[in-house]
């Protein structure tokens, strides 16, 4: 949580977010952060050729363009909506000045991309070790924990490009965990979960890294010394 007067300098705008949306573009200078109130955006990695792989999900915990933040103008990352939202808007340059004047605001800024750091290093693992369904659980509970609400607005399709497999085989997960009960059988684009603890045991070890850390830093008190 920023301080007023770090909230001050930013000029924070407030902006919708539409579907497909993109708040980051690879090899672009983003000329804007945007810290999500509502909605849900993915990162992909966009290597060589036609190599793109989805790294990481962003919710109302964070903000695009930690890249920027971090001294690299540019990324080879795009950051597009998936879910439709809200968020505040702050020039990069306000971002880049307020790094430099405020301690606080970068010590939160460096924690957040600590915990997204983690986030991306069990995206990896659940795709080098973990089965379809492991990663398909995973990434409902990713999505259910960014948008707190049973109804998952996310299709057959925008799951695969997610998760970089054929339609075909999300289809078949996802009957799967609806015979277990853990969700109901998708409709027009929205999958219910009805059984969270059921979804957590069937993708572990690949969840909840990030999250504790995210948990954790948040409860840290911004009183304390720097170096805590």
């Amino acid at each position: 949580m920023i301080s007023d007067a770090d909230r001050a300098a930013l000029r924070l705008e407030d902006v919708e977010l539409d579907k497909r949306f993109r708040l980051e573009e690879p090899m672009i200078a983003a000329p804007y952060l945007y810290f999500i109130e509502a909605g849900m955006a993915s990162i992909s990695y966009l290597g060589r050729g036609t190599n793109t792989a989805a790294v990481a999900v962003i919710g109302r915990e964070g903000f695009s363009g930690t890249g920027v933040l971090l001294g690299a103008a540019k990324s080879p990352s795009c950051t597009m909506m998936v879910v439709p939202g809200r968020a505040h808007r702050a020039s990069v340059k306000d971002a880049l000045c307020l790094m430099d004047r405020s301690r606080f605001f970068r010590r939160i800024i460096l924690r957040y991309v600590h915990a997204m750091t983690i986030q991306h290093c069990e995206t990896a693992l659940s795709a080098s070790r973990g089965t379809l369904l492991q990663r398909l659980a995973r990434c409902l509970l990713m999505a259910h924990d960014r948008l707190e609400q049973k109804d998952v607005p996310l299709t057959h399709e925008q799951i695969s490009v997610m998760l970089a497999c054929r339609r075909a085989g999300i289809t078949g997960a996802l009957c799967e965990l609806h015979a277990k009960g853990f969700i109901l059988q998708p409709s027009r684009g929205t999958i219910r979960l009805l059984d969270r603890q059921g979804l957590i045991s069937t993708c572990q070890p690949f969840y909840g890294g990030s999250e504790g850390e995210f948990t954790r830093l948040s409860a840290i008190n911004e009183s304390a010394p720097l170096d805590s």
